[in-house]
């Protein structure tokens, strides 16, 4: 071994811990400096939810340190809540958290005992109302769909039908359904807030291209002042109008 070697990697070794030991201490000023104390936490994406319901979910205090925050717990939280389906949690320095949500939003309601559940298109119930009337969502009847967990998926077939039915109309049309009624074999009747009944069958490849056809004979309707007793929809020539006895 030359001479001087252990002296010369003694040294590298006290530079090392030098820098090591400046390192540390340069993060924990950072840490703590004032500079990144969060001033606003900034929400976006609500349409249901309020910002402030948001913030506090997320339980983040202004004046902690920007660095302090582990993004992923505070994005686990707001989850929680199970009108929230996504989210996104990012620093924007040095003194700002944005949280960017995206909404779960009532699509119908299912009776359950003495109340009514709100479910997303995603078959998640989401909330409890009181009135089947709330926001004029349609009623899904004919199904019992057992113990129901907010903010768990409800897994039958006959429910996914029937909010397929509503996510494939469009918005005016969706806001005249009072009642969506699956009868035998998970075939679909939609009842409208003016007593029209709309016969749609079964939630087969075809569902769409014939609930296209519900604005058209809806239209046909109301353009000839027809006193419609019911439009049927599964028949091979389009849609049928049934009018009303004595029309």
């Amino acid at each position: 071994m030359r001479k001087g070697q252990p002296k010369r990697r003694a040294r590298r070794t006290i530079k090392l811990l030098g820098l090591i030991l400046g390192g540390l201490f340069v993060a924990f000023g950072i840490l703590r400096s004032p500079v990144f104390s969060i001033a606003e936490l900034e929400v976006s994406g609500c349409r249901i939810l309020s910002p402030e319901l948001v913030r506090a979910a997320s339980q983040v205090q202004k004046g902690s340190n920007i660095w302090s925050i582990n993004l992923a717990e505070v994005g686990e939280r707001l989850k929680r809540d199970p009108r929230i389906a996504a989210v996104r949690v990012s620093r924007r320095l040095p003194d700002r958290l944005s949280i960017e949500v995206a909404e779960r939003e009532p699509l119908a309601v299912l009776s359950y005992f003495t109340a009514y559940i709100e479910v997303s298109e995603d078959a998640v119930p989401i909330g409890v109302v009181q009135a089947a009337t709330n926001r004029h969502l349609p009623l899904v009847s004919g199904i019992s769909v057992g113990n129901l967990v907010i903010g768990q998926p409800i897994d039958d077939q006959r429910l996914s039908g029937a909010l397929r039915v509503v996510r494939a109309l469009d918005k005016p049309t969706r806001e005249e359904i009072s009642e969506i009624v699956i009868g035998g074999e998970g075939s679909i009747t939609l009842y409208l807030r003016n007593g029209l009944r709309v016969i749609v069958g079964l939630p087969d490849a075809g569902l769409e291209y014939r609930l296209g056809l519900l604005t058209l004979a809806l239209a046909e309707v109301r353009n000839q002042g027809l006193s419609a007793d019911y439009i049927d929809l599964t028949s091979s020539r389009g849609f049928v109008v049934g009018l009303r006895k004595g029309s």
